[in-house]
């Protein structure tokens, strides 16, 4: 062999060794960019998964609308179709939420393992949305599914409510759905406690430990993604007036009304009858015709209008401030 020969063969050797270095770093460097690489196919090859993801998503959608997914065998059929094009794209969204929508229904169980799938992904792993989805399918299973055993399926739907809730961008509505759920796994088989009185001892649970423990989804580092909205407030005093209009004498129900009315509504003026908000001004509960505890009106006895709460009042000038530390005095 030719000294030139062997110099070539060298160059060759050392360019194919040189060569699979540069691929396998490129391969940890892709890894670290898109963690859910590791979750797709070797096929096909080239790289075109995104493309054929996209052309199994069509037929996959012609296909679902021209079955039966009542029967159990088209949902599984369906189910592995799913699979299939997440093979090809992890982090496809609209698989996940679409089919287990589809999925729900017969099979419960399917549709919850894609949603777990999914979760799992980089790209969805902070989207509330399959994570408030997979409690939904459980809780829903307590209503039309009388063989299940209601308190597993509760515990597992709050599990997923309260990861929902640790998301960024979660919608306020869902805090009173694990409130609710809450409520309903306390009130399972304990028929003698009213649901409404379950509800509202969740809602006083959660605002007070809202700040501290991981029972209601907090860890270590924070709140929650969230806080409470004015109109869950409103909802809440809702609960209270109707605690008291429908179990007046439930000693649990009348603490934990004044309990929230002394800490959540402390800057709020409620009839001490019914507990329904009224206005300044008011001599009378709207709502009972109860006397209530007049508030905002101008002390000057030759004004008495309702003022704006300024330092002085705008229909007289009678300084305001000065009349409530007189009152103080």
């Amino acid at each position: 062999m030719k000294k030139s020969d062997i110099v070539k063969a060298l160059i060759l050797i050392l360019a194919v060794v040189l060569n699979v270095k540069t691929i396998k770093s490129m391969h940890t460097d892709q890894a670290k960019i898109s963690p859910d690489r590791a979750k797709i196919s070797g096929k096909p090859i080239a790289s075109f998964h995104k493309f054929w993801a996209d052309v199994k998503w069509m037929l996959f959608i012609q296909h679902m609308g021209s079955i039966d997914l009542t029967t159990e065998k088209n949902s599984k059929d369906l189910y592995e179709e799913a699979k299939g094009i997440l093979e090809l794209d992890p982090g496809f969204y609209k698989v996940y939420e679409l089919s287990a929508l589809m999925l729900s229904a017969k099979t419960p169980d399917l549709a919850i393992d894609l949603l777990k799938k999914g979760q799992e992904t980089h790209q969805n792993k902070n989207d509330w949305r399959l994570f408030s989805m997979a409690g939904n399918i459980r809780h829903q299973e307590t209503f039309f599914n009388k063989k299940v055993n209601k308190k597993e399926k509760l515990r597992e739907a709050i599990g997923f409510y309260r990861l929902a809730l640790k998301k960024p961008g979660v919608m306020p509505v869902l805090e009173k759905t694990y409130i609710k759920t809450r409520a309903q796994f306390e009130f399972e088989g304990n028929d003698k406690r009213p649901l409404i009185i379950a509800e509202l001892t969740e809602w006083s649970k959660y605002v007070t430990n809202k700040m501290a423990g991981s029972e209601y989804g907090m860890e270590g580092d924070g709140d929650m993604m969230m806080s409470l909205e004015e109109n869950t407030k409103a909802d809440i005093l809702s609960i209270i007036q109707q605690v008291k209009r429908q179990h007046p004498n439930d000693l649990e129900g009348k603490k934990t009304s004044q309990k929230m009315l002394n800490s959540l509504f402390k800057g709020i003026h409620v009839c001490g009858k019914c507990y329904n908000e009224y206005a300044a001004g008011h001599k009378f509960c709207t709502e009972c015709r109860n006397p209530v505890k007049v508030y905002g009106v101008c002390p000057n006895r030759q004004c008495g209008k309702v003022h704006s709460g300024g330092k002085f009042c705008e229909h007289c000038g009678t300084n305001l401030r000065a009349s409530v530390n007189k009152k103080k005095k």
